[in-house]
């Protein structure tokens, strides 16, 4: 609370309780908190714990009495509950390229959003496959038995828990996005983060992942790979036996795509 406290510092609409989920209403829903995101969003939604520590802070409470209270307010203002309009701060993007890089990126790789998207009975996930070349995907990868491997570094835990770099192991919300159909090709790095294109598996690198619940078109298929159009280039990510995507059915790809332009709508950050 000392970052709500000093000017200047930060504010958020509604504050969440790690350990029961109890929420603080800080700033009234008819004003905008400081750092809002889009004048039409509610930004911001603060979870209690930390990105970088692997999801040991997300509990069952928090889950639950986030997804009543989104619930609530996506009906009292007409929200679609979708994930187009249910983002975190990793998914919105900077007012122009060159503050894209200096952009939140929690609540990071830890927070189950299949499972929040379930609490609002509004789930992302179905029948495993991927449709032809022109359609949709929804990224669904699961959690639990999605591990993937992120560096984390003193810089990215505030906590003061991580004194050197270490790669950690452990569920996931994502999957990696690679420059070429190989599980040895460099990570693709979004341009407005890495000006040469490869991305790193750092647990703050948004610009080099997918995330569940993120729609996009289907650009080629090699083998178990799936190449999706991403930020404007054509990038690899691994779906063996169709696992990791369900097709989007009713979903119309325009002129640049789905899943990489979010709409304005119900913001949830995470801290």
């Amino acid at each position: 609370m000392n970052s709500f406290q000093t000017p200047g510092g930060g504010s958020a609409h509604y504050v969440i309780r790690s350990s029961d989920g109890a929420v603080t209403h800080m700033v009234p829903t008819k004003d905008l908190s400081f750092q809002l995101f889009d004048q039409h969003a509610f930004d911001r939604f603060e979870h209690e714990g930390y990105s970088a520590s692997g999801g040991t802070w997300y509990t069952q409470a928090q889950y639950e009495t986030s997804a009543e209270l989104v619930a609530y307010l996506a009906d009292r203002f007409d929200i679609p509950l979708d994930r187009q309009h249910i983002i975190g701060h990793d998914n919105v993007p900077g007012p122009n390229s060159s503050l894209v890089s200096g952009m939140h990126w929690d609540p990071g790789p830890s927070w189950d959003r299949e499972r929040f998207m379930r609490l609002l009975h509004a789930p992302v996930n179905g029948v495993h496959g991927v449709g032809p070349i022109g359609s949709a995907v929804t990224i669904t990868p699961g959690f639990t038995r999605n591990q993937q491997t992120v560096q984390v570094c003193p810089a990215d835990d505030p906590a003061g828990a991580t004194p050197e770099c270490v790669e950690r192991r452990h569920p996931s919300n994502f999957v990696y996005l690679r420059t070429a159909p190989d599980g040895t090709a460099p990570l693709f790095g979004d341009q407005a983060v890495h000006t040469d294109g490869i991305g790193t598996n750092r647990v703050n690198d948004w610009g080099s992942t997918a995330q569940a619940g993120q729609q996009f078109v289907v650009a080629g298929r090699r083998g178990d790979w799936t190449a999706i159009w991403y930020s404007g280039d054509k990038v690899w990510f691994h779906t063996p036996h169709g696992r990791n995507t369900t097709p989007a059915r009713g979903v119309v790809a325009g002129p640049g795509g789905v899943g990489r332009t979010l709409t304005s709508g119900l913001g949830t950050g995470f801290t």
